[in-house]
């Protein structure tokens, strides 16, 4: 049997917020057919549900200016969106959370999803054990794309980035052991993936960074593997390693340093940079068989890998541009 969305529509309006209040709370996964859904205030998701759709299922958010959350859920696990457009359409500035709020869902699944015009970020999981957020597009937000805050076997894979004002990928208060594969940003206010101290034994691979306002990747935390990434046209640095005991290998650093032909200063940008900074101590990574051919190392300004107030970090295998082979310095 097939539930609709229209199954739970009583009154004739445009106003379908008490339908998707209601259908939150089906015990059967509710079908939304190709339209668009005007909601006026936040939909409170339960334990369980699944809304799903297949591709031009628009749910409009044209909220007050007390929030600007579509979707919320606590202490509700096993809840599915698929394949759902959600946007926010006001032109009024709300307050400041996230288009789709989760806190303590355990098992939440998030796939095929577009987010559109959040205002505070797209996506937020507080102790959201063992998501997972798939093959989801996010646009025009202004702040962090996906928040990871106190979560452990987060996955995070196959998604877009464009437009952002923050990260797209942040993860803090010690997050660990998240996979974040696949993903994608050409243009962005900071950096794809952000993981901060503490946020230990993450695995980032394959993804590709182009073009953001500051690292394209970013590591504050300890025993972290960064492997067969692409990170090229960045503001700053490719990399940016300021964990301890890190892999850092087979990853591809072009033209980064972007700061340079703008006419800034040259403070020691690199493809990859490892220093100790932002409660991070730098130390005993190892960084091997990557490819780095970064534009301000090109230009005589810095170095391919570049480090800071670092000790004991391994170099091995690394290839760099044919004009400066020797491209390493304080590592």
């Amino acid at each position: 049997m097939v539930v609709r969305i229209g199954d739970f529509k009583s009154t004739g309006t445009l106003d379908w917020t008490q339908a998707l209040t209601d259908a939150a709370g089906a015990d059967e996964p509710v079908w939304f057919p190709v339209g668009r859904y005007t909601v006026l205030s936040t939909i409170t998701l339960q334990p369980g549900t699944h809304f799903y759709g297949l591709g031009s299922v628009i749910l409009d958010a044209p909220l007050t200016s007390s929030t600007s959350t579509l979707f919320k859920a606590t202490s509700a696990n096993g809840i599915r969106l698929e394949g759902l457009t959600c946007s926010y359409s006001s032109s009024v500035l709300p307050m400041y959370q996230p288009l789709l709020e989760f806190t303590d869902c355990a098992g939440l699944r998030i796939r095929e999803l577009i987010t559109i015009n959040g205002r505070n970020g797209a996506i937020s999981l507080v102790d959201c054990d063992s998501a997972k957020v798939e093959d989801v597009d996010v646009f025009n937000t202004r702040g962090v794309g996906v928040r990871i805050d106190s979560c452990d076997n987060v996955v995070v894979d196959a998604s877009r980035f464009g437009s952002h004002t923050s990260f797209c990928i942040y993860l803090i208060n010690g997050s660990s052991k998240c996979t974040l594969t696949g993903n994608k940003t050409t243009s962005n206010g900071l950096e794809l993936i952000g993981v901060t101290a503490g946020c230990s034994e993450q695995f980032i691979f394959g993804n590709h960074a182009q073009g953001t306002g500051d690292n394209g990747i970013s590591v504050t935390a300890d025993d972290c593997r960064v492997i067969g990434n692409h990170c090229e046209g960045n503001w700053n640095n490719g990399i940016g390693v300021y964990g301890s005991r890190n892999l850092i290998s087979t990853n591809v650093c072009l033209s980064n340093g972007r700061r340079h032909s703008e006419g800034d200063r040259a403070d020691g940008f690199a493809g990859i940079k490892i220093q100790a900074a932002f409660g991070g101590t730098g130390k005993d990574n190892l960084i091997i068989g990557n490819d780095i051919n970064d534009r301000q190392a090109a230009l005589g300004h810095q170095n391919s890998i570049r480090g800071f107030n670092t000790s004991g970090n391994t170099l091995s295998g690394n290839k760099y541009g044919a004009s400066y082979e020797a491209a390493t310095s304080g590592v």
